[in-house]
């Protein structure tokens, strides 16, 4: 069935938050599109694949920004910040999209979709455990990939989500995943 696209300019030029914006005045004025949309929209939140997202988290991870981990680490006014502390923080802010859209999945009651995210998450953490030295991760610390993954994992336990250790063991062959969390091997 072929689809038919209509010519709409004026949506085609708003910036994405003022198209987002038109979302509740258009269900306030259709409210039967209301099931349509929240369809479309599990569908977008349950379209992931581990793989993807750990290739995706790992290319995100390897290009911290030098430049943001100077501007951080060091003197700063009445206080300093040691380049680990800045580097870890600048790691945790770059995992919290990832770590969304796991809570997402979990509050909408589609456990495959966060068993999904959090292998992605714990995938692309265990590709960054070899950091080459001068990049961010590096000056993180060797470990801070797999704490970050144990913390998540545990976190992850706790509201229920469990990972197939079978899984974790193919992407991740040096971590065992353990009743109540991941550990390095």
């Amino acid at each position: 069935m072929a689809t038919t696209t209509t010519s709409t300019p004026a949506l085609d030029r708003l910036r994405p938050q003022e198209q987002a914006g038109l979302l509740p005045a258009v269900l306030a004025a259709h409210p039967e599109l209301g099931e349509t949309l929240e369809a479309l929209a599990l569908a977008r939140v349950g379209d992931v694949d581990a793989d993807e997202i750990a290739g995706e988290l790992e290319g995100l991870l390897n290009d911290l920004s030098l430049t943001e981990l100077a501007a951080r680490a060091g003197k700063q006014p009445g206080y300093y910040v040691h380049e680990t502390d800045a580097a870890n923080e600048i790691v945790a802010e770059a995992l919290v999209s990832y770590e969304e859209d796991l809570w997402r999945a979990t509050a909408l009651d589609l456990p495959d979709v966060a068993r999904t995210v959090l292998l992605g998450i714990v995938a692309g953490l265990h590709r960054c455990c070899d950091a080459p030295d001068g990049t961010v991760l590096a000056y993180a610390g060797p470990d801070t990939p797999a704490e970050h993954a144990a913390w998540l994992v545990h976190k992850a336990l706790g509201a229920g989500i469990e990972l197939d250790p079978d899984e974790v063991e193919s992407r991740c062959p040096d971590w065992i995943l353990l009743p109540d969390g991941l550990r390095q091997t």
